[in-house]
């Protein structure tokens, strides 16, 4: 986080990021959480970010465990731009927009 200027941390509702563990980890570190639904994949940037690193890591051709390790960390502080990260958190609006006017139906995020 700290890498990409990062304040608040955004996880969805899923059962393994609801963990007390996971939970009590967040807040030792005093991390802010941004406040999510559980169900609501139509509105998770996330998803498009783990997109571009999954394309990013392919394109370098890792060969075995060590090396996609190694790539997965590169990519994801020297690949990922910040510009990505504020782009899809800019999206924000017309993804809720989207939603709403889909009443809740599938939209093209």
């Amino acid at each position: 986080m700290a890498v990409h200027n990062c304040e608040i941390f955004m996880h969805d509702g899923a059962p393994c990021h609801r963990a007390k563990f996971v939970t009590d980890f967040l807040k030792t570190k005093n991390i802010k959480l941004l406040e999510w639904l559980e169900n609501s994949p139509d509105l998770n940037p996330i998803e498009n970010f783990w997109t571009e690193l999954k394309n990013r890591v392919a394109e370098k051709h890792p060969t075995c465990l060590p090396s996609l390790i190694k790539t997965i960390k590169s990519s994801w502080v020297l690949d990922i731009l910040t510009e990505l990260c504020r782009n899809l958190i800019e999206s924000m609006p017309r993804r809720i927009r989207a939603v709403l006017e889909a009443k809740g139906g599938h939209t093209k995020y």
